[in-house]
């Protein structure tokens, strides 16, 4: 026990040395508008892609987004990265690597992907009172919109000493997107085929609707699109 409480001991010394909760100003529009975590030479090796096997980040390269502030202004940050193990954004800016506070913008796009899909840092809860939180890709489809969260397995590879973590070793992360139906910020999980005609009350419309076009529960593209067919019939007299 004294040797486990030693080596936990060690680890929080480590991270506090290395300062990764310290937090640096960056005048981002010459205004401080946000404030980021650091992170140092040392203390990167967490998050770096090279220690880990598998997709750590949405895109492997740093790419452009535009961001919503929380005073409905926007701004555009040339390099950015979704780390989906970490559930957090990291910009690259002026040589250093830092991570963006959730709490600093309503939303995200990144400007390679169509317009109508965004990344938002917010809460969504679902009809038994328990929240969705994170930063949640977000297709809005008329009064709907189609969430996925992702949701990070990791495994580390030696098993000689769980305790001890070697910067040889390396983890296996494996990300599962979660997809959900949301409207009026309350959401429903589609798990299964099933979950998605069951949300528009089993009609048979939609069911043959899915089979016809042989539209998957597992691309939120195929559920944006059933969506889509329902509001339709729903607006036709």
């Amino acid at each position: 026990m004294k040797s486990i409480m030693r080596i936990v001991l060690i680890a929080s010394l480590l991270f506090l040395e290395t300062g990764l909760f310290s937090q640096v100003n960056v005048d981002a529009t010459d205004s401080n508008w946000i404030n980021y975590s650091a992170i140092s030479a040392e203390s990167k090796r967490i998050y770096d892609h090279d220690v880990f096997q598998g997709d750590v980040y949405l895109f492997e390269e740093w790419s452009q987004a535009e961001f919503t502030l929380p005073n409905d202004a926007t701004m555009v940050v040339d390099s950015v990265k979704l780390n989906l193990l970490r559930g957090h954004i990291e910009i690259y800016r002026d040589g250093i690597h830092l991570q963006l506070s959730n709490s600093s913008f309503n939303s995200f796009k990144f400007l390679a992907e169509p317009p109508s899909i965004s990344y938002k840092s917010k809460h969504y809860y679902f009809q038994d009172g328990d929240r969705l939180k994170g930063i949640i890709k977000t297709e809005e489809v008329g009064d709907y919109a189609v969430l996925v969260s992702y949701k990070p397995d990791v495994r580390t590879v030696s098993k000689e000493n769980p305790f001890m973590i070697s910067r040889l070793d390396k983890d296996k992360v494996r990300i599962t997107k979660l997809r959900f139906i949301e409207k009026d910020g309350v959401v429903t999980r589609i798990k299964k085929k099933k979950d998605l005609t069951n949300f528009f009350s089993t009609n048979k419309s939609v069911k043959n609707f899915i089979s016809k076009h042989k539209l998957s529960h597992k691309e939120e593209g195929d559920i944006a699109k059933v969506i889509a067919f329902a509001e339709n019939m729903t607006d036709t007299p």
